[in-house]
């Protein structure tokens, strides 16, 4: 049975991560506070901040993850489901400064032989799930590990360097090359 599921994930192009894969390839990342930030990988520690509304109460929910789940079909037979989410954000706030998160929605299939476009790990621990969507719920106040790939963008709620400047801000998302990764603690 383990053979015939790895050889159908394989040919999905899917495979079953363990929560330890996303904090072992945390260890990787350099630690860094937001204030500290440059271009490249990354990793951040601290509480997760709404991006869209500052003043949503502890406790709420900011992203739900989940990139595939499987789901029994009367019993005979079992299949992959992608499971369809926007792009999601939140902030992370270390004491030096807030660092915008982005959770990029599942990638499409890449087509045999190909690799996917990226990669999210999670290891969410024994928080509460959201029983209407089936994912992991990060919630307002979690205390996180982020990792990935650290780069500035314009972002309106932001700080802009002179008068005439932009509005940026520090992100940290998922690459081709730097899977996102989320822990938390």
């Amino acid at each position: 049975m383990i053979p015939l599921l790895a050889a159908v994930l394989i040919g999905l192009g899917l495979s079953l991560v363990d929560s330890d894969d996303a904090r072992r390839e945390l260890k990787r990342h350099r630690l860094v506070r937001v204030a500290n930030l440059k271009n490249g990988a990354a990793r951040i520690d601290g509480r997760v901040v709404p991006a869209d509304n500052p003043t949503a109460p502890a406790g709420s929910a900011v992203a739900i993850v989940s990139t595939v789940s499987m789901s029994t079909i009367n019993h005979h037979g079992s299949s992959w489901t992608a499971v369809p989410r926007p792009e999601q954000r939140f902030l992370v706030d270390d004491g030096s400064g807030q660092a915008l998160v982005v959770v990029p929605p599942p990638p499409p299939k890449p087509l045999p032989g190909d690799d996917p476009d990226y990669e999210i790990l999670c290891s969410l621990g024994t928080g509460p799930d959201d029983p209407n969507t089936g994912g992991a719920a990060i919630r307002v106040g979690d205390r996180v590990s982020i990792g990935g790939y650290a780069s500035i963008v314009v972002d309106p709620t932001g700080d802009a360097q002179s008068y005439r400047a932009p509005p940026t801000r520090f992100m940290l998302t998922a690459t081709r090359y730097y899977p996102l990764l989320i822990v938390r603690r």
